[in-house]
């Protein structure tokens, strides 16, 4: 009577790296699963030295990118904004505070409350519009615009690499998936 083991493995997806959980005497003896951890660890081996070699690049593209945004006369206007606004913003909520304490009926101090509410919606949708065009200034500027397409260029290669190991992964597990179904 002849026995067969069944593989007790599941792929654990863990940023580009993967962990094989299970115990290593029950590894699947199919060929398709043992050529999938192959190409796996081929694969892991060829994205960390891509990783490795583009690192000062892409370092370098990086600071180009927050360079660009730092010298963009847009975001640093648009930064400005964002900077009064809030500094408007907290006197004005301040003087809504020392009204509240200082108001010396009930209707006086519903209404420094009201104004307060008030206030606090403005100063809220204002800097959130001012933050809004901070991002529009950076995402339009073409100094930023320029830099971030040559990160994007040059990480092509570890993007390539993530796509191919996904692929991997998803032979592994319809590998998987037919050992289990032959046993």
């Amino acid at each position: 009577m002849r026995t067969t083991r069944r593989a007790n493995l599941s792929v654990d997806r863990m940023e580009t790296r993967a962990l094989l959980s299970g115990s290593t005497s029950h590894l699947p003896h199919d060929p398709a699963v043992m050529a999938d951890l192959a190409r796996i660890k081929a694969d892991t081996a060829q994205l960390h030295a891509d990783a490795k070699a583009l690192a000062p690049t892409l370092k370098s593209d990086e600071a180009a990118i927050r360079s660009a945004i730092s010298a963009s006369t847009s975001v640093q206007a648009a930064r400005a904004t964002f900077q009064a606004d809030a500094t408007a913003a907290k006197a004005t909520i301040q003087a809504d505070l020392k009204a509240i304490g200082s108001a010396t009926s009930k209707a006086a101090r519903e209404a420094a409350f009201a104004q307060l509410r008030a206030d606090s919606t403005t100063a809220q949708a204002t800097l959130k519009a001012d933050d809004t065009a901070i991002r529009s200034a950076i995402t339009n500027d073409p100094d930023v615009v320029a830099a971030q397409a040559k990160l994007t260029a040059d990480s092509a290669k570890i993007a390539a690499d993530r796509a191919t190991l996904e692929g991997d992964f998803d032979q592994l597990e319809s590998d998987l998936h037919a050992d289990h179904g032959h046993h």
